[in-house]
């Protein structure tokens, strides 16, 4: 029974990997495998997450970074490579283990795997099916339907467990053909890799869509543009669309747009708290600070109509005064109550610079480059100023130059940067460089270049044994 595309499954690496990795139990258990089974037994346990909170909790106190996992099942990467392993090992020493010794091995696996197939089938009647959000498929969909979805449910689990039975049962049959020397070992291994990949694939197949993958002139179409996408790209300018439709997860919006969203698995959590704030306080001025100068709504027509947003403050401008909070969520509490295009909010314990400033009804602010890792403005001022940029906050990757000059970056309005800028004409530089990046790229480069010498050293140790053996002839 085939699976939508969509379903979410859990990792799989195979009926018959699992089973070559149990039969390795039973020949000598030399460090290297025994390595193997901790990691498989570690990073199955930890996947359990809040199930075995104790030792999730304990990971997260004392490995560093473990915490950043974004979902506890991702450390089944380890088992996923251990299994495989394992299981070759086991295919390994089977081939080579006396007639015995790998009937032993073959017969202990069979009747521990087996049985325990057997045992899950038993226990079909004692299971609810049920999942942790049929409650609300109940009260949208109706229980007739869910009931057929339970019922469905209970025959995937029946098939499943046949189908590990029919692909395990058929690697047994070749096993036992090679210990009664009725298949040589290069037709039993072909048939057990062939088997494997057949596993695997017809797994694969229940939450791959391949009509998804398609030619690039295909996915040039991805989204179709509607007359108020065409009527937007006319404008040229720097700026950001939003479409309250889709909030955040607008992948449609920008595919077609500089979008304040799009589709992404990881969203900057201040970013998304300030958008939760707009739409539940609906303060417009949040749209202003962050460069939304079109907004796209659907009409009663059903159309897609573009709205211009006249109070936009641009990419950046000057404010007249600066106000400071001691914590971020000081700043977040008074993001509505505000007026933005006067006032900035700076997130500072200890402010070293001046507070207000005179605004020169002549001052420019020019972005004239904008890529993802530089950004240049020139700006132009009669006065000492204060300039928010709306561009994200980042003090760990962003850096700022004035005229080639280091500055500081102050944190404004919960989510973007603010600079002092001297009276005059100045060119002002953001460039993102994270350090961690740089380091990398170092580890990356002798890495390269350690590489390289273990290459030369490996020619220049064969040419000599190469002659060596010249001279022995």
């Amino acid at each position: 029974m085939g699976r939508p595309a969509y379903f979410r499954g859990a990792a799989y690496v195979g009926a018959v990997v699992v089973f070559l990795a149990l039969m390795s139990l039973f020949f000598p258990l030399y460090p290297n495998k025994r390595w193997l089974i901790i990691g498989i037994v570690m990073s199955l346990l930890l996947s359990w997450g809040k199930n075995l909170d104790f030792l999730t909790q304990f990971f997260v106190a004392y490995f560093p970074l473990y915490s950043k996992f974004r979902a506890v099942s991702s450390i089944q990467v380890i088992l996923e490579f251990c299994l495989p392993v394992l299981a070759m090992f086991g295919l390994k020493e089977f081939f080579m283990a006396s007639s015995i010794a790998a009937k032993n091995a073959l017969k202990k696996s069979a009747y521990i795997y087996l049985g325990g197939l057997f045992v899950l089938y038993l226990l079909a009647g004692t299971l609810s099916f049920s999942g942790v959000n049929d409650a609300y498929y109940t009260s949208v969909f109706g229980a007739d339907l869910m009931q057929q979805i339970a019922k469905a449910r209970k025959a995937i689990y029946a098939e499943d467990l046949l189908r590990t039975f029919v692909f395990v049962a058929i690697t047994i049959l070749f096993l036992t053909a090679f210990i009664f020397n009725k298949l040589n070992k290069t037709y039993a291994f072909a048939g057990i890799a062939l088997l494997i990949f057949i596993d695997l694939v017809q797994v694969s197949n229940r939450y791959l869509d391949r009509d998804l993958f398609v030619k690039p002139n295909r996915l040039r179409s991805a989204f179709v543009s509607s007359p108020a996408d065409k009527a937007i790209r006319q404008d040229k300018g720097h700026y950001r669309v939003y479409e309250p439709a889709l909030g955040l997860q607008g992948g449609r919006t920008a595919y077609f747009h500089n979008a304040i969203g799009g589709y992404h698995g990881a969203k900057p959590r201040r970013f998304e708290e300030l958008i939760d704030l707009f739409q539940q306080k609906q303060y417009e001025p949040i749209l202003n600070i962050l460069n939304v100068k079109y907004i796209l709504y659907t009409n009663e027509e059903g159309k897609m109509q573009p709205i211009q947003n006249p109070d936009n403050l641009g990419p950046a401008w000057f404010v007249e005064e600066l106000v400071p909070k001691a914590t971020a969520d000081d700043v977040y509490q008074n993001m509505t109550a505000v007026a933005f295009e006067k006032k900035a909010l700076v997130e500072t314990k200890a402010l070293d610079i001046p507070l207000n400033y005179t605004k020169d009804s002549l001052a420019t602010v020019l972005l004239t480059e904008n890529a993802p890792m530089a950004k240049t403005y020139t700006i132009s001022s009669s006065e000492d100023s204060f300039v928010v940029f709306s561009e994200m906050y980042y003090a760990k990757g962003w850096s700022a130059s004035i005229d080639n000059v280091s500055t500081t970056i102050y944190p404004v309005n919960y989510v973007l940067r603010g600079l002092r800028i001297p009276k005059g004409e100045h060119e002002v530089t953001f460039r993102f460089t994270p350090s961690v990046i740089q380091q990398g790229s170092s580890v990356q480069l002798l890495g390269l270049i350690l590489l390289g010498l273990l290459l030369i050293l490996g020619v220049r140790e064969l040419i000599n044994t190469k002659a060596i053996l010249e001279t022995w002839e």
